[in-house]
């Protein structure tokens, strides 16, 4: 009979905690590796935790124990940047808990700022048990659900719908990528929601984002504090990779301490790729620092620098040109009591892209707002906006113009917000024979036509006359990303600031790469690669 090995003894820790060095044993070398990697070259593989999953975050949450024998941590902030193996190290924390933790009728959630998000982990984390057939055999796998037969245990999602958690009794809940949470109520229905059962864990796991008054740059300053040993919170647990001040951006060194993964989920030419192009293009400096050093943006920091805007102004292309030249508009109806614009995109004989601008907005919002001193009745007098009198823009105001542009420069195609398509559709299709095209509004459609506009501004391929309610649209225009790294323009400063002509504007120049006629000279892959 072969001989059993000695149990590993507990590793005694000051204040009478310890580490189940048995357990930690059991979980690397036994639980984990018969969970199998569903995604990329590592597909099939044994996860296999990497030197920091496992000793900065798996073995003191799961294997640390109090005197009494609980786990000591009843929280922990994770934040490191992209493709460092959040979403695989997560799906691996809450399979503990839904498999292992010897809780009956546990309750695991998965929380996310929306349902999207929050089903990618929830898929990894249900192709892992899939892949393992003892525990896979012993669970009914839903879509949303995983239900652990043994103890009456189960795994589900939840969004920002935080009324979802009331009356919930979590023992886990994984808090995923919390810089996206509006507000904190989700968060609050989270930890009210393990307040009942006296092991239970809430992780938050993140990149850095941008508000300084949201939850997570609550959550980040505290982990901050409780690191440096200004604040004792014994029972949470801080884990920050990122830029540090002094720290060299380019410099490969704090690349690698900013990112602990690297070589194994993250690669070194592929960050020397990202820092290139930053180098580049001004606004992907912003996106490298957050996504790849975790570091902190500034809310307020613009899009398209003043002066490479500035520089893409030129005479303004003559009727005739303008009449024979493919052409796109694109509408944004921003709501009955706000800006709605007009911008027109044309490809010029040369190769270059004139855009030009007609807005429209209610008196009563000017009246509102003169305080912000914004020229909007110095624009009217220019002829960029018109001014409809009373609280509301009539549409018949706006539609009076979208015929005049399209007679006037023989413009047929309308591109704007798709769920405007069927109420534009009945007000223009079948009376002036306009092509109706809808354009996504989230992060995935609009991250293309956001970097075709940057890209032709950048290299000088954009034209405009000199627009002023152009520029300053484009001027209060900032970038927010997703999780993927899809990218949008924002307000970059306050709700009375508008954006809408750039929106527009953005949108008819990605509509005329596919409407402007091949053998023109069109190249879309100079601007839009």
């Amino acid at each position: 009979m072969a001989k059993r090995p000695k149990l590993l003894k507990p590793q005694a820790l000051p204040g009478g905690d310890y580490i189940d060095l048995q357990m930690a044993e059991d979980l690397r070398q036994d639980f984990f590796p018969n969970l199998k990697l569903c995604k990329g070259e590592w597909a099939g593989k044994p996860l296999r935790l990497l030197d920091f999953q496992f000793e900065e975050i798996v073995k003191p949450l799961l294997c640390r124990k109090r005197p009494d024998g609980r786990r000591r941590y009843r929280k922990a902030f994770v934040a490191m940047p992209r493709k460092n193996a959040k979403t695989t190290l997560s799906a691996a924390i809450a399979i503990f808990h839904l498999l292992l933790s010897g809780e009956q009728g546990g309750e695991v959630a998965y929380a996310a700022s929306d349902a999207n998000q929050a089903a990618i982990a929830f898929g990894i984390a249900k192709a892992m048990i899939e892949s393992y057939p003892f525990f896979a055999s012993r669970c009914r796998i839903y879509r949303r659900e995983i239900h652990y037969r043994p103890t009456d245990s189960v795994m589900k999602i939840y969004s920002s719908e935080a009324s979802t958690l009331h009356g919930a009794n979590l023992s886990f809940a994984l808090a995923d990528e919390i810089h996206l949470w509006k507000g904190r109520d989700l968060w609050d229905a989270i930890v009210s929601g393990c307040a009942g059962r006296l092991q239970s864990q809430v992780v938050a796991i993140t990149t850095a984002g941008h508000d300084r008054n949201s939850l997570c740059f609550e959550q980040w300053k505290h982990a901050e504090r409780v690191l440096s040993g200004e604040v004792e919170d014994p029972n949470f647990l801080p884990v920050i990779y990122g830029l540090k001040p002094g720290q060299d951006i380019g410099d490969s060194a704090t690349w690698a301490a900013c990112n602990p993964g690297l070589g194994q989920t993250v690669y070194l030419d592929f960050l020397q790729e990202q820092y290139n192009e930053a180098l580049l293009i001004p606004s992907r400096m912003d996106s490298f620092l957050q996504l790849h050093l975790n570091a902190w943006r500034s809310s307020s920091s613009t899009w398209i620098p003043a002066d490479r805007w500035r520089s893409c102004k030129g005479d303004r292309p003559d009727l005739e040109t303008l009449k024979k030249s493919p052409a796109v508009m694109g509408l944004d109806l921003s709501g009955t009591s706000d800006l709605t614009a007009i911008s027109v995109a044309w490809k010029l004989p040369d190769g270059k892209f004139f855009v030009d601008t007609h807005c429209f907005l209610p008196e009563a919002i000017v009246e509102r707002e003169r305080s912000t001193l914004t020229p909007w009745r110095e624009w009217a007098k220019k002829g960029w906006l018109t001014l409809i009198p009373g609280d509301v823009i009539e549409f018949d105001f706006v539609r009076a113009k979208i015929l005049e542009l399209g007679e006037k420069f023989g413009i047929s195609e309308i591109v704007c917000d798709r769920w405007q398509v069927a109420q534009l559709a009945a007000e223009l299709q079948s009376s002036a024979g306009f092509t109706i095209t809808g354009h996504g509004q989230g992060y995935a459609s609009m991250d293309p036509s956001t970097k075709g506009w940057e890209r032709a501004i950048l290299s000088g391929q954009l034209l405009h006359d000199g627009n002023e309610i152009l520029a300053y649209c484009q001027g209060n225009c900032g970038l927010i990303r997703d999780p993927a790294g899809n990218q949008k323009p924002n307000k970059s400063g306050a709700r009375s600031q508008r954006i809408d002509a750039t929106v527009a504007g953005l949108m008819a120049l990605d509509r005329l790469r596919v409407v402007a006629p091949s053998g023109s000279g069109w190249d879309g892959g100079v601007v839009f690669a």
